[in-house]
């Protein structure tokens, strides 16, 4: 499981100090819809950006993209700080999402997937070929009869065959594949924040100069 989160500090120590209960309370009203704002905002720039295709990561069932949700916005005052918290969370609801997904850049390490007890292989599409979801031609749920292809000394593959005769292949049949990450959370965290930053410490400048 992946979260994103995106802490913003806005520091008004002298100016905030001074503000009663109420208009704290009003402030802090005034920056969540802000912060929710700007939640909804990088939702749509992650999701047009790093789930949507190459180099990043291609969508086959877009369940991963599906699950990119709104954190929940925290907007709290502290010693005269305002402390502002928000962001997105990331495959919550996906059990498979850290296997693309980390939570820093450094963590290039390849996950390592298995076929399983009761599943003799592991089925990958062949790249560009009938099952590949780049390709225009979508109908995986159409494959019937796929042929078994067992090559000397090549990697097995099943097949479809097409009305000329001829086997085309669909899946590559392996025990075991190597997946790397696609997407890191610190990379989306680390561009987005500035903007979000901006956002809030606009709002806060703006509350400030229509209630001196």
């Amino acid at each position: 499981m992946s979260f994103l989160r995106i802490p913003v500090s806005v520091t008004y120590h002298k100016d905030l100090k001074g503000f009663g209960s109420e208009l704290r309370q009003s402030l802090i009203k005034e920056i969540k819809p802000v912060v929710r704002e700007q939640s909804y905002n990088m939702i749509k720039i992650i999701k047009r950006k790093y789930f949507s295709g190459e180099p990043y990561l291609r969508m086959r069932s877009g369940n991963l993209k599906r699950s990119i949700v709104k954190a929940l916005e925290q907007v709290q005052m502290y010693m005269g700080y305002l402390m502002v918290t928000g962001g997105v969370v990331i495959g919550g609801s996906v059990p498979y999402s850290g296997v693309h997904i980390r939570e820093n850049n450094t963590d290039t390490s390849k996950f390592t997937i298995k076929s399983g007890k009761n599943k003799n292989w592991l089925t990958v599409p062949v790249k560009d070929g009938p099952a590949d979801m780049k390709r225009t031609r979508k109908r995986t749920t159409s494959f019937n009869n796929l042929i078994p292809i067992f090559p000397k000394n090549k990697n097995p593959f099943l097949a479809i065959k097409r009305r000329d005769g001829k086997l085309e292949p669909v899946y590559w049949l392996k025990k075991k594949v190597q997946v790397p990450p696609r997407v890191f959370v610190d990379d989306m965290a680390g561009e987005y924040e500035p903007v979000f930053f901006e956002a809030i410490k606009q709002a806060v400048d703006n509350f400030i100069k229509s209630n001196k």
